[in-house]
């Protein structure tokens, strides 16, 4: 059994995982956790090993493999939280040491009602500073009763009602540590956010079409790769900037197709 790390006490608190197929990444993410009164895994239909590594942890799983979109799986989340805070954390993302300690000391502070925290992206092997992808806000820790997620299938946010602090050390997501991990997240992400653009009747008229497969994915990659200095991070940072033109051209073309 994975032993979590004990500093402070934080009976108060639940940690809320979403899933599937992670066995590859859960036991890193479940190593450096806060001392937290629970932790609560979703699982979206994994055919590998993931309810049973968690569940071996100590971790509380639950079924949601019927449930499409991140926001439903988030909110499924939130109303099986039984403490009074809440920390969202991915599978393929670790508390850095600091900030688990930084975590653990704000539930403390009674200013605020979330804290946002920079979340540092690694693609293939390198940790991102530039293009936009550092420092990466993230608002993961609120309040349950403060707290809710939007509507969105994909890309969700959420919604916070009170003051919302800063945390200074970095969540640590593992994007695309290999080719393999980028091929399998992209056939995961390209159909939810062709089902958003239908949900929110994107347009698909001619000169738009022309716009959406070419001329946003190419304003993207430049921006990202050169004002937002992306060339600074080398191959690395080329090939993250050309990913994410990229996804956004293939879901448009997707949706083209339904």
């Amino acid at each position: 059994m994975i032993t979590y790390s004990k500093v402070i006490s934080t009976p108060d608190l639940s940690v809320l995982i979403i899933a599937k197929n992670e066995e590859e990444n859960l036991r890193r993410c479940l190593s450096n956790l806060p001392n937290a009164g629970e932790v609560i895994l979703v699982d979206n239909g994994s055919v590998d090993r993931t309810k049973e590594i968690a569940e071996v942890s100590g971790v509380r799983v639950y079924d949601a493999s019927s449930v499409m979109g991140f926001a439903s799986l988030r909110r499924m989340a939130l109303s099986k939280a039984n403490c009074r805070w809440v920390l969202f954390i991915d599978a393929d993302e670790v508390i850095s040491r600091y900030l688990r300690d930084e975590i653990q000391n704000a539930l403390l502070n009674k200013r605020y009602s979330a804290f946002k925290m920079p979340r540092m992206n690694m693609y293939f092997g390198r940790f991102l500073r530039f293009g936009g992808f550092y420092p990466d806000w993230q608002v993961r820790l609120f309040e349950k009763v403060k707290g809710n997620v939007d509507d969105k299938i994909i890309h969700e946010r959420f919604i916070i009602h009170g003051k919302v602090g800063t945390l200074n050390n970095p969540i640590i997501h593992y994007s695309y540590p290999t080719l393999k991990s980028y091929l399998y997240k992209q056939r995961f992400y390209v159909p939810l956010m062709a089902e958003e653009m239908r949900r929110l009747g994107v347009r698909t008229n001619f000169v738009y079409r022309i716009y959406r497969l070419f001329l946003k994915p190419f304003f993207r990659f430049v921006l990202r790769f050169f004002l937002k200095l992306g060339v600074f991070d080398g191959w690395q940072g080329l090939f993250a900037c050309l990913f994410d033109a990229r996804v956004h051209y293939l879901s448009y073309r997707e949706y083209l197709r339904r």
